[in-house]
């Protein structure tokens, strides 16, 4: 800067300043570091808007880019984006269970982007439900009747039953939006394992809870002695 003086008389520059310009970082973001989610995620930050009553024009965010990433904190690979002008956002698409990294960054009304939040680290576990029938160590007489109970939001369940405590093979396996489920097939004698995981609607499946063992043995029928 210079002065300039009446008959356009200007005296020398003053003394070159350096100043940095950025657009400010967002805070309150939420799910926050280290948080376990076991719904789709809702992710949120404060707004950063106009608030002055004074007439004096002052920084608002025109939008917001949201980035998540699956287990990469550098964020090389998205698997989430969107721009809103929203301070909230829920996916429309589902969240395989895993570890997540989200951040989000405010763009002004030419484009231009902020420097993204911090990352922030969350788990993405859906419930499991309870096993409710037949129960750990029980008999069967026959073929027996799976029962579990319902977990809200699950578009369906998938129950696995096997003779190994690994479930490979399967002996049987079906996915069914009830809560309980009778196999159309006699099991043979023997010890099975079962278990159940939610479905979610893009049909990505939840944890399996700890598995069941049961035994089935089938009717037995006693002829009398006779003796001639």
């Amino acid at each position: 800067m210079k002065v300039r003086r009446n008959g356009n008389v200007a005296n020398e520059w003053s003394t070159v300043k350096q100043f940095n310009l950025a657009l400010p970082q967002l805070s309150g973001l939420s799910p926050a570091n280290d948080a376990i989610v076991n719904r789709a995620p809702t992710f949120c930050w404060n707004p950063l808007v106009a608030n002055n009553s004074q007439g004096v024009p002052v920084l608002a965010a025109y939008k917001y880019r949201v980035q998540v990433s699956r287990g990469d904190p550098t964020f090389s690979t998205i698997y989430d984006s969107i721009e809103t002008e929203q301070t909230c956002w829920t996916p429309t698409k589902g969240y395989d269970d895993g570890t997540y990294y989200w951040r989000v960054a405010m763009m002004d009304g030419q484009g231009r982007l902020g420097e993204y939040t911090a990352a922030q680290m969350f788990t993405k576990q859906y419930p499991i439900t309870t096993l409710v029938s037949p129960t750990s160590g029980s008999t069967s007489s026959g073929t027996p009747k799976f029962v579990w109970t319902a977990v809200p939001g699950a578009a369906a369940y998938r129950l696995e039953v096997s003779t190994a405590p690994t479930f490979a093979p399967l002996y049987d396996s079906i996915t069914t939006h009830n809560i309980q489920f009778m196999p159309t097939k006699k099991y043979a004698d023997g010890t099975y394992y079962w278990r159940v995981a939610i479905v979610d609607k893009d049909n990505k499946l939840g944890p399996f809870n700890d598995a069941i063992i049961i035994v089935c043995s089938g009717f037995k029928v006693y002829l009398p002695l006779v003796i001639r």
